[in-house]
C-alpha cells in the first residue's frame, strides 16, 4: 500500500504546533522534505520493509514520517543516534545543559503517536551500529546526523554496502550543488567544512548552505547522487540508488523468484536487538 502524500501530511498535522511534543521542541522537517521523504519510500515500499535512520534527534521529525509511512507496511524503522547532540550544532549544547540525554525526550515523542512498536533505537555512534548490519539488507537509509564533512562522508561510505538491490540511500540538508558553486566560494566554504552551517556573505551563490553535507556527497557520489533542491525549492533532500535503472528492471520484471528469496533470507536474518525504551514520563 502507498502512502498518499497529501494524506499522509494531513493525518502528521506536526508542522505547526508544537506544544504536543515534550518541552515543546519543535520537528526539525519541513513538509516539502515530508513529502519527498514519503515520495522515496513509496520507491522500495515492500511488506516488512527493513529501513533506517542516522540521527533522529528528539524522534519528532523525519522519525515521524518513516514511522507513519511503513506502518501499513509491517516495515521497521532502526533509529541510530548517540542522542547527545551533535558538537557543531550551537542550540544542541544549549539543550545538553537541561537534558543529560535526548534519548528520554525521543522515546516521549515517538510514544506519542504509537511508534514504539515499528521503531527499534539503537544508542550508539553510527558506525559501531553499521557493523551490527548484514551487507545489502536494508531497503532505505536516511543519514541526518552530525553534519560536518568528515562525519557526513564517513556515514554515507560506511552505510552504502548495507543498503538492497535496489534499495535507496538518501539524507538531508543538502542544499547547494557543489560542483556548481563559484570556486571562490567552494574554496571558502571547504574552510567550514565541519561546522553545521555556512553563512556565505562575499560570493555569488547561495548564502547559506550545510557545506559538510554538500562537500561530502559531491565526492562520494560526483554528478550520480540526486539533488532534490535543484528541482523542488521546498526540500533539501539528497538520495542515490546504487543500480541503474536495468538492472532495477531485471530485478522486478525478470528475476522475481530470486528476488523473493532474497527478501526471505533478508527477514531471516539475526537483526541487532534494540536498546531498551526508558520508562515513560
Amino acid at each position: 500500500m502507498r502512502l498518499r502524500l497529501s494524506a499522509s501530511l494531513k493525518t502528521f498535522g506536526f508542522f505547526g504546533d508544537t506544544s504536543q511534543w515534550r518541552d515543546g521542541i519543535a520537528p526539525s522537517i519541513g513538509t516539502g522534505d515530508a513529502k519527498m521523504l514519503i515520495w522515496l519510500l513509496n520507491k522500495v515500499r515492500r511488506e516488512n520493509m527493513m529501513i533506517l535512520e542516522v540521527g533522529s534527534w528528539v524522534g519528532n521529525g523525519s522519525t515521524r514520517v518513516m514511522t507513519n509511512a511503513i506502518r501499513d507496511s509491517h516495515g521497521v524503522l532502526y533509529c541510530v543516534d548517540t542522542w547527545a547532540g551533535s558538537e557543531n550544532v550551537p542550540f544542541h549544547q544549549e539543550f545538553r545543559k537541561r537534558y543529560r540525554t535526548f534519548y528520554e525526550v525521543f522515546a516521549d515523542n515517538v510514544r506519542a503517536y504509537n511508534g514504539q512498536d515499528i521503531v527499534r533505537p539503537l544508542v550508539m555512534p553510527s558506525i559501531e551500529a553499521c557493523a551490527l548490519f548484514p551487507d545489502r539488507s536494508l531497503d532505505l537509509v536516511f543519514i541526518d546526523g552530525n553534519h560536518g564533512y568528515s562525519h557526513v562522508k564517513r556515514d554515507v561510505l560506511a552505510w552504502l554496502p548495507k543498503i538492497k538491490f535496489g534499495g535507496i540511500i538518501c539524507g538531508h540538508d543538502c542544499d547547494a550543488s557543489y560542483s556548481e558553486l563559484d570556486s571562490k566560494l567552494r574554496a571558502e566554504s571547504d574552510l567550514h567544512c565541519e561546522e553545521d552551517y555556512y553563512r556565505n556573505t562575499a560570493y555569488p551563490g547561495p548564502p547559506s548552505f550545510h557545506a559538510g553535507v554538500v562537500k561530502a556527497v559531491y565526492e562520494v557520489f560526483g554528478r550520480k547522487a540526486k539533488l532534490w533542491c535543484k528541482s523542488k525549492r521546498s526540500t533539501s533532500i539528497w538520495s542515490h540508488r546504487p543500480t541503474t535503472l536495468l538492472e532495477r528492471l531485471r530485478a522486478s520484471v525478470c528475476d522475481r523468484v530470486s528476488a523473493s528469496r532474497e527478501a526471505h533470507r533478508a527477514e531471516n536474518k539475526v537483526w541487532p536487538s534494540p536498546t531498551p525504551w526508558p520508562p515513560a514520563n
